[in-house]
């Protein structure tokens, strides 16, 4: 599946990147005849165009009352306003439209909701970080999901001063070519759910973890992940979803092969 995430973020953006993961997300592969060749980029084009005429919508929670008294009425005008304004403070809109475009180009986006500081908050989630048993989902609806996240590590020691010690001592987890740059303070930081096996059961479980040792871990009463889920076309089965750029793949490898084939042709003459 990363594979094929490379794949689909190479032809939106036009550029062969290395991978998605910390560190070598922003190197590219140096190839003097690939960065010369004529490309038309259909599926940066209509990807971009889906996300102008159909992620531009911001859509807003309306209360309305049925034979409401002027009390409540006010009351659902003001409830409409606060979450208006709940969702402009989280900026949702933004990281809606982000996720969006990662149903486009990946099949599948993510927006993660928390709190933080007593403030319900979200926040685009790369589709590379989560991580599910394909077997478990088959049907669509996983027991268990993991999101594997690099993060600095002032930031887990700020909120876990308690085991100070165990995350000053994690090794940064990134592959060869992220060593290679010399990161050194960036660590891999594990949240995982587990959602509860019926509505009697106990067995709900949220956890954040680090190869030292488990931070936080906590029951998990609700039955859904803190995640809303984009996208552009499900599968038969399993979970992920189908991209437009899967979808353009096959076309956009022939437009590529007709511009070379001119290029050439131009050149020759």
């Amino acid at each position: 599946r990363r594979t094929a995430n490379r794949r689909h973020a190479r032809l939106y953006q036009n550029m062969e990147v290395l991978g998605l993961n910390a560190g070598v997300f922003s190197r590219t592969a140096t190839d003097g005849l690939t960065s010369n060749r004529v490309t038309l980029n259909v599926v940066g084009s209509c990807i971009d165009t889906l996300e102008s005429k159909i992620a531009k919508n911001r859509p807003r929670a309306l209360f309305l009352t049925e034979d409401g008294n002027f009390a409540l009425q006010q009351k659902a005008k003001k409830l409409t306003k606060y979450v208006d304004g709940a969702m402009d403070a989280m900026d949702f809109h933004t990281n809606n439209q982000r996720s969006f475009k990662d149903s486009c180009i990946f099949g599948t986006g993510a927006v993660k909701f928390f709190k933080q500081d007593g403030q319900v908050m979200c926040e685009r989630s790369s589709i590379d970080e989560i991580i599910i048993d394909d077997a478990e989902a088959i049907y669509g609806h996983p027991q268990q999901l993991h999101q594997v996240r690099y993060v600095h590590r002032d930031k887990p020691l700020e909120m876990f001063p308690k085991y100070a010690r165990q995350i000053s001592d994690a090794t940064p987890g990134l592959g060869a070519d992220a060593m290679a740059l010399g990161v050194k303070d960036i660590i891999r930081v594990v949240e995982s759910w587990h959602l509860k096996s019926g509505a009697e059961s106990k067995d709900g479980r949220h956890a954040i973890v680090i190869d030292e040792c488990t931070l936080y871990a906590e029951k998990y009463e609700k039955d859904y992940f803190p995640f809303v889920w984009h996208f552009w076309k499900t599968r038969v089965t399993g979970f992920f979803g189908l991209g437009v750029s899967e979808e353009l793949t096959g076309i956009q490898l022939e437009i590529n092969k007709l511009f070379r084939r001119i290029q050439r042709a131009q050149h020759l003459m």
